[in-house]
C-alpha cells in the first residue's frame, strides 16, 4: 500500500456531509479523496430517520432554518440525479406530517404565517379520516403536507456509487491518525491507509472531529449525542404520514417498516442500544399509534449525533491554520441540511459567491 498519496482535496469522513462535499467538488473538477474509518455511510447518517424537515421546525434558529429552506428546495432534482447517476433507489416520498404536540400548535401557526408555508389546522375526525388507524386514539393534529422523507441507507449506497462514478476515491477502514502541518498550514493526514499529501482538508468526522483536532490545540466543541431508534413490522400502507408529538416521531417506509425515535443521550461515544431506550421509545409509539403494540419489533439501534452548543454546524475554515475547512457540528439535521452545507464547503473552498451568508456558521464565530 503506498505511503506516497496526494489529492487536490482530502475529505475526512464518507457520511452523507463527507460525502455530499465530495459530489459537490468533483462535480467543480477537483481530484478528491474521501477517507473513512469504517465503512462509507455507517455512522450516523444511515442511524437517522431520513425525516427532511427539523422537528419542529419553530423551534430552530434563522440560520439553521436558511440551510433546511436551501436543502429542501434541492432535495427533489438531488433525489433523482443520484438515482440516475448510480442506478440505485433512494425512497424519496413526499409523504407529510401530522403534529399533535396541542401546546405548540400556536407557536407553529405562527411561523408558518410568517414562512409562508403551507400548514392545515385538522380536528380529530379529520385526523381519523386521513388515518384511519388513528381512530383509536383520536386528536387534532396540525398537518405539513409539503414534509418528506428520504430512506438513509439507500440514499448513501446510491450517493456512494454516484460519487465514484464521479472519479472521487473512497477509502474505507482509513482511520485518520493525525493531521500533517508545516509552516502553520495543514500539508496531509495520516491514517491507516498511509501518509496522504494534500494542501486542502475537509473534516467530515461527525462526532469524531474534536478529537481529531484536539491534538493541534483545537477545541472544536462538537461531542456525541446518542439517538436509538426502534423498528416495528407493520402491514404496508397503515399509516402514510409521519408523526411528531412533543419530541418523538414515528417514520412509515413503503414496505411496512415503522421507525419511532429516537433518544437523545449523553452517552460519549458508547453506541449501545439500552433497555432503557427501548422503553421510551415504546411508551412514546403507543402514544403515536396504539396498534403498533400489536406489531413486532424488528429492530433497535442507537448512532452519535455531532452535537454543538448552538445546535449551528461548522463549516468554513479554520483562519490559524490555512488548508483546514469545517462541515460537521450537525446535531439532528444531518441529512436534510446535507445539501446546503455541502454546497456552502465547496463555495467556500472554491472561492466562488456563497449560496449563504457563512458567517453564522464559522468556527470562532461568538
Amino acid at each position: 500500500m503506498s505511503n506516497n498519496r496526494s489529492t487536490d482535496i482530502l475529505i475526512i469522513g464518507a457520511g452523507i456531509a463527507g460525502l455530499l462535499t465530495a459530489w459537490e467538488l468533483a462535480r467543480a473538477g477537483r481530484r478528491v479523496a474521501v477517507l473513512e474509518r469504517d465503512q462509507p455511510g455507517r455512522e450516523a447518517s444511515r442511524a437517522a430517520a431520513g425525516i427532511l424537515a427539523p422537528l419542529p421546525s419553530w423551534r430552530y434558529p434563522p440560520a439553521l432554518l436558511a440551510l433546511i429552506d436551501w436543502s429542501r428546495q434541492v432535495w427533489p432534482a438531488l433525489a433523482h440525479d443520484l438515482e440516475q447517476r448510480s442506478g440505485l433507489p433512494v425512497d424519496y416520498t413526499a409523504s407529510g406530517l401530522l403534529y399533535f404536540h396541542e401546546p405548540e400548535f400556536a407557536n407553529a401557526v405562527t411561523w408558518a404565517a410568517s414562512r409562508g408555508v403551507v400548514l392545515e389546522s385538522l380536528n380529530a375526525a379529520e385526523v381519523a379520516r386521513l388515518e384511519p388507524a388513528l381512530t383509536s386514539n383520536p386528536r387534532p393534529a396540525l398537518r405539513l403536507p409539503d414534509v418528506a422523507q428520504i430512506t438513509p441507507g439507500r440514499l448513501l449506497r446510491a450517493l456512494q456509487e454516484a460519487v465514484l462514478a464521479e472519479g472521487v476515491r473512497i477509502l474505507p477502514h482509513a482511520a485518520v491518525r493525525a493531521l500533517h502541518t508545516a509552516n502553520g498550514r495543514i500539508t496531509g493526514v495520516a491514517s491507516e491507509d498511509g501518509d496522504w499529501r494534500t494542501e486542502q482538508v475537509v473534516l467530515c468526522a461527525g462526532a469524531w472531529s474534536a478529537t481529531l483536532l484536539a491534538p493541534l490545540g483545537i477545541t472544536l466543541p462538537v461531542e456525541p449525542i446518542r439517538g436509538q431508534i426502534l423498528q416495528y413490522a407493520a402491514p404496508p400502507g397503515l399509516v402514510s404520514h409521519v408523526l411528531l408529538d412533543d419530541g418523538k416521531y414515528l417514520v412509515p417506509r413503503r414496505e411496512g417498516k415503522i421507525l419511532v425515535g429516537s433518544t437523545r443521550e449523553h452517552a460519549g461515544f458508547d453506541k449501545t442500544p439500552t433497555d432503557a431506550g427501548a422503553a421510551e421509545l415504546t411508551t412514546a409509539a403507543g402514544r403515536l399509534l396504539p396498534l403498533l403494540a400489536q406489531a413486532g419489533v424488528t429492530r433497535h439501534w442507537a448512532g452519535l449525533r455531532p452535537g454543538s452548543p448552538d445546535h449551528l454546524p461548522f463549516i468554513g475554515g479554520y483562519p490559524e491554520l490555512p488548508g483546514l475547512l469545517l462541515n460537521t457540528g450537525h446535531y439532528s439535521t444531518g441529512i436534510v441540511a446535507a445539501p446546503a452545507a455541502a454546497r456552502l464547503t465547496a463555495d467556500l473552498l472554491l472561492d466562488r459567491r456563497p449560496i449563504l451568508d457563512p458567517a453564522p456558521y464559522q468556527v470562532n464565530r461568538a
